[in-house]
């Protein structure tokens, strides 16, 4: 698994699951520092008013 932050934050209670099957998984973190998708939606549709993104 590779996520930023941001997505492990709201993913991450998906590896209980993972554990509790016995699966082993290899997670990798990269630390961008924000919520990368809800950033590009905002620059998408609000471009130069990104708000509440950053970690």
């Amino acid at each position: 698994c590779f996520a930023g932050d941001g997505c492990f934050l709201m993913t991450g209670q998906e590896l209980s699951t993972a554990v509790r099957y016995g699966l082993g998984l290899i997670v990798i973190v990269a630390n961008n520092g924000m919520y990368g998708t809800i950033r590009m939606h905002q620059e998408r549709a609000y471009p130069g008013r990104v708000h509440a993104t950053d970690l």
